[in-house]
């Protein structure tokens, strides 16, 4: 099923939201806890029946804060249904601090709507109630979500709740816990601007006690997070993690280049949220990201506009990896590990054996070396010599390639012309 988004503005503020379905319309009002994706279980077989519209509540999602007053946000929400459009009186459900707020937008809007259902809702917001989310929100701020995460699910889930749908709870934990929305290159939670290059700038402290509470390793292991987009946010992981060493795998850019464009060409449905690229996200998000982000730092400003294919927007991603790496290359030194993916699927055991001890860390047990290198396979022939780059980065293509001893090279546009070779590794050592 389709969802489409209905986001109307009302004095100059967002109101998000996401409707399915044909019928009666029901408007769906999440908890202050959570968000629309709460009600993602549901809304499918809703809108079987209904014309289902799920809020995301102002200060959620994509919609615009309005402030706190209740009043307020009743009437902001009020005139926000009142332009979508809908063919009927709604039916509004509100659960929790939603019930509040569809109560107040129907007390204060009598003829909104046809019917109002309150799920553990009252009728006023109790002074103690209100201490309690004070304090919530003050240790929120101090220490990060993850200081209130299990008090937030006890206030969602009732402990028999809790023990019988142990999954379901977790999940929702996960989900309050989201991802700093900046981080969320592909928006498969949020529908926030996002980044795909990061600095130091965005280690917040709610980041560092988030990376902390849900990543750090247990007493004598080690964390191992691999990720392609981490070569283009190396400020930001040396900033919320001080001391990390990084591994740098090095592929041949016409393998990179062919394998995004095999990714990128299928989508996946996602509940309710429009289609996801495999590669590039939401509406092709993370590539409006890259190109912005890498135009303003200068990589290939001129160029950058000209690639329309995935597979030339692939090698552009590449390259501008292998330049943020190199970027960081002094500055890191000994805990910058890097190796050429050719070499670990040549010569699996002596490469990893050299990246355990580069790392400094001890291996315990010899069958996990041998395990790892039965689990090494080769690549996937898809290698397509037919790479066409605008001049500057067909040259700095080609000689990233002769660098790495990567066989295959890129072709410039004929309008192009190709610049002398030589000046972007100057006074670089081998791999």
């Amino acid at each position: 099923m389709q969802f489409e988004d209905l986001n109307v503005s009302v004095a100059g503020k967002n109101l998000a939201a996401r409707a399915a379905g044909s019928g009666t319309p029901i408007v769906l009002f999440h908890s202050l806890l959570a968000d629309q994706s709460s009600f993602d279980r549901i809304v499918q077989p809703l809108a079987a029946t209904h014309q289902v519209v799920v809020l995301s509540l102002p200060g959620f999602g994509d919609s615009d804060p309005v402030g706190s007053d209740l009043p307020g946000i009743a009437d902001h929400i009020a005139a926000g249904i009142g332009k979508m459009g809908l063919k009927q009186k709604p039916i509004l459900l509100g659960n929790g601090y939603g019930g509040f707020i569809a109560l107040m937008t129907a007390i204060r809007q009598p003829g909104i709507a046809s019917r109002l259902v309150l799920a553990d809702c009252g009728a006023c917001f109790s002074e103690p109630g209100r201490a309690a989310f004070r304090g919530m929100s003050a240790a929120a701020k101090e220490k990060g979500l993850g200081a209130i995460a299990d008090v937030a699910m006890r206030r969602l889930f009732a402990p028999e709740f809790q023990q019988q749908n142990a999954p379901l709870v977790e999940e929702r934990k996960k989900r309050f816990l989201a991802v700093d929305p900046a981080t969320d290159y592909l928006q498969q939670y949020s529908r926030y601007t996002p980044h795909c290059t990061l600095g130091a700038q965005f280690a917040t402290s709610m980041a560092k006690y988030r990376f902390q509470r849900l990543m750090s390793p247990p007493r004598g292991r080690t964390l191992v997070e691999k990720t392609p987009i981490n070569a283009l946010r190396i400020g930001f992981l040396d900033a919320i993690a001080p001391g990390s060493r990084f591994v740098h795998i090095v592929r041949d850019g016409i393998h990179v280049s062919r394998s995004i464009e095999q990714i990128a060409a299928a989508s996946r449905g996602v509940a309710f949220r429009p289609p996801l690229n495999n590669w590039w996200g939401v509406g092709n998000v993370k590539w409006t990201a890259l190109a912005q982000e890498g135009a303003a730092a200068g990589y290939y400003a001129s160029e950058v506009s000209r690639l329309t294919t995935d597979a030339e927007r692939g090698a552009y991603e590449w390259l501008v990896s292998l330049r943020e790496v190199d970027r960081w290359r002094a500055r890191l030194g000994t805990r910058l590990i890097e190796l050429r993916l050719d070499d670990l699927i040549d010569d699996p055991r002596e490469t990893l054996a050299s990246v355990i001890t580069a790392a400094g860390l001890t291996l315990a047990d010899e069958k996990w070396l041998d395990q790892a290198v039965r689990k090494v396979q080769p690549m996937k022939n898809n290698y397509d010599p037919g790479l066409i780059l605008p001049g500057q980065m067909c040259a700095d293509f080609n000689e990233w390639q002769e660098h790495y001893r990567f066989a295959g090279r890129a072709s410039a546009l004929e309008d192009s012309a190709v610049p002398g070779a030589g000046a972007l590794l100057d006074g670089r050592g081998g791999v």
